[in-house]
């Protein structure tokens, strides 16, 4: 059950160094599939469908992270002539697609898991932010989407 996850997120880790992370919202996609691709290798194969709104709560989550990232580097990146998200997309935009990519975390975690669950997300999807000041926005976004995942596997291991 390990070659699915070491394929596909070796395969997009590497692919991500070599060549995504220099391609504008590929950076973001590929890091969401990395982030659904690597905690796989976790989940017994005959688990795989019960895991999956967690996985694919982590892959948005990384999104978002992969985001953030990019806004708090975009101004190394553009020196360096790395195209990515933030650069080209700029700040607002960029900030709207974190906003956007937590949103769709909190609909998912409030579909799969209830409104309790999505809550800490929503409310990272929707709290203003300063895109100036990248680090305390990463640490408000791990902080409330990590909250989002601890009370998703809390319901899950409650049975709920």
């Amino acid at each position: 059950g390990l070659i699915v996850p070491l394929l596909l997120g070796g395969g997009v880790c590497w692919a991500y160094s070599v060549v995504l992370k220099r391609r504008p919202g590929v950076d973001v996609l590929a890091m969401m599939a990395w982030g659904v691709a690597m905690p796989m290798v976790g989940v017994p194969p005959a688990q795989l469908e019960a895991a999956l709104p967690l996985l694919v709560m982590l892959g948005l989550f990384s999104g978002v992270f992969e985001s953030v990232q990019v806004l708090r580097d975009r101004e190394d990146d553009r020196a360096r002539g790395v195209r990515t998200t933030a650069v080209v997309w700029g700040p607002t935009l960029t900030m709207g697609l974190v906003r956007g990519i937590a949103g769709l975390a909190a609909v998912h975690a409030w579909w799969c898991f209830g409104i309790w669950v999505a809550l800490p997300c929503a409310i990272a999807a929707v709290r203003p932010a300063d895109v100036d000041r990248p680090v305390a926005l990463w640490n408000r976004m791990r902080a409330l989407c990590g909250l989002t995942f601890v009370l998703a596997c809390a319901r899950v291991w409650s049975g709920g």
